[in-house]
């Protein structure tokens, strides 16, 4: 069994298009050790070829790739970026209901850095996400029927914390959630009144 023993970030800035070639080339600069956990950020990126979300699919699984720039995913690179294991952020803005049922079938750890708003259909296509943490850190309210949605996440770990406020009702029915839910600060004072 691998055992980790340290992490490691790698960032690229600068690069606003990440092609197959490109991300090859940098990936085989940076020497491979088993017990590490590698983050590879493209904090500018905003759009990745086929051929770059076919080497991040075969990537390493205990790799995390953050491209917190990227706008949009089309359904043949979503469908590219679910074959992978490894941990995925993705800026998308307003990813359709579509492209996010085919992520769910992602199964490293899934974040939206870009997601504010989510709407019941989009909620609905992400609850099936198969992996075990999923994220929206930019997520700026929840309405009931996406709320009701995500508690059937059956995952371990969701966490919304861009959510400020968390009215009663919202939290009533994520308390069905069977994971552990991280949220806010409001949402813990609101639990312990």
């Amino acid at each position: 069994m691998q055992r980790i023993t340290h992490t490691a970030t790698f960032s690229f800035p600068g690069i606003t298009r990440l092609d197959g070639s490109n991300l090859k080339r940098l990936l085989s600069k940076i020497p491979a050790d088993a017990n590490r956990v590698d983050t590879f950020c493209f904090p500018q990126v905003q759009s990745i070829t086929n051929m770059a979300a076919d080497i991040i699919a075969s990537s390493d699984t205990s790799s995390m790739f953050e491209l917190p720039a990227l706008e949009s995913v089309d359904k043949t690179t979503a469908e590219k970026l679910a074959i992978g294991n490894n941990g995925l952020l993705l800026g998308c803005l307003e990813p359709s209901a579509d492209i996010l049922y085919i992520l769910s079938e992602q199964k490293g750890a899934l974040e939206f850095s870009g997601i504010k708003y989510l709407k019941k259909e989009q909620a609905e296509a992400i609850s099936l996400y198969k992996g075990n943490v999923l994220e929206f850190s930019s997520l700026q309210s929840l309405t009931a029927d996406c709320a009701l949605a995500l508690s059937k996440y059956r995952g371990e770990y969701l966490c919304f914390t861009g959510i400020k406020k968390w009215p009663v009702s919202l939290i009533k029915i994520m308390a069905h959630y069977k994971g552990f839910l991280q949220t806010g600060k409001q949402w813990r004072e609101r639990l312990s009144t």
